[in-house]
Parts: C-alpha cells; structure tokens; sequence
C-alpha cells in the first residue's frame, strides 16, 4: 500500500530521475526574460529551485545566487560587478540579492520614465514649432497675396 501512494504521488524512480533531469536543464539554460521584472526572474527560478528540492536534489544558496548573477542581461554586467566586489557571494542569500537586484530595477525605471518624458516634451516642442512656422508661413503667403492683389486694382 505505502509503495502504491509513493508512486502514485513521486512518480517511480526512473519518472523522479527524469523529473530531476527536467528540471536541472531548465536551471542550467536559466536566463532572465526580456522585458521580466526582477520579481518574475526570481519567481521562475525559484520555482524551479522548490521543484528539485522536492525531488531530493538540493542546489546550495550559493550556487543559486551565482545563477541568478548569471542569467541577468549584459546591461546589468555593472550591478553584478558591484555586487561581486562589495559583497561575499558565499554568505549573501538569494532574498539579499534580489532586494538588491529591485532596487536598481527601480533606479533604471525611474531613469527611463524620465527619459521618455524628455523625449515626449522634445516631440510636443517640435510639433509646436512645426505649428508656429505653418502659422507664420500662411501669414506670409496672405501678406504676399494682398500685395500682388493691390498691384492689380
């Protein structure tokens, strides 16, 4: 009976191992999704860290944090440098490193909102310039008209 429920629930062995094998290779080919928050990164892989552990295949806080590292974009090779040289990545956790990871999202999102509302400030300027010179050119074309239209009477 207790074999019954075992393999009912964990699968047999050879399903366990091939389960553990999934797994590992989502781990290792783990990266961060363009355009996903720290907050959906972390939560993929730690859902993938709980379904090994559940399997009997433990992988050490310090590998994972070195993981998480790793699977950043190239545009966050600064942070991870910084994070590298300031702090001992074999007693940091994976929530010190998340936090810290979420606070720099936060400084690149505010850097972005601000450059966009430049840029939609340069595009309303322009249009308004555009506006402004359409203005003044039919000023001209009018000016010029009665001009040519008094020459002739």
């Amino acid at each position: 009976m207790w074999n019954l429920l075992e393999v009912t629930h964990k699968g047999t062995s050879r399903v366990k191992r091939s389960k553990i094998d999934i797994f590992m290779r989502n781990y290792e080919l783990f990266v961060m999704k363009p355009k996903a928050s720290i907050r959906d990164m972390v939560t993929r892989f730690t859902n993938i860290i709980n379904e090994l552990s559940a399997l009997g295949k433990d992988i050490t806080v310090e590998d994972q944090v070195r993981k998480v590292m790793r699977s950043l974009p190239s545009a966050w090779k600064p942070k991870t440098t910084a994070i590298e040289e300031a702090k001992d990545l074999s007693t940091m956790t994976l929530e010190d490193l998340t936090g810290s990871l979420m606070t720099y999202e936060l400084g690149l999102q505010e850097e972005q909102d601000a450059e966009n509302v430049r840029k939609e400030r340069g595009i309303a300027l322009k249009a308004r310039e555009e506006e402004e010179d359409s203005e003044s050119e039919s000023e001209d074309e009018m000016s010029m008209f009665a001009k040519q239209f008094g020459k002739m009477y």
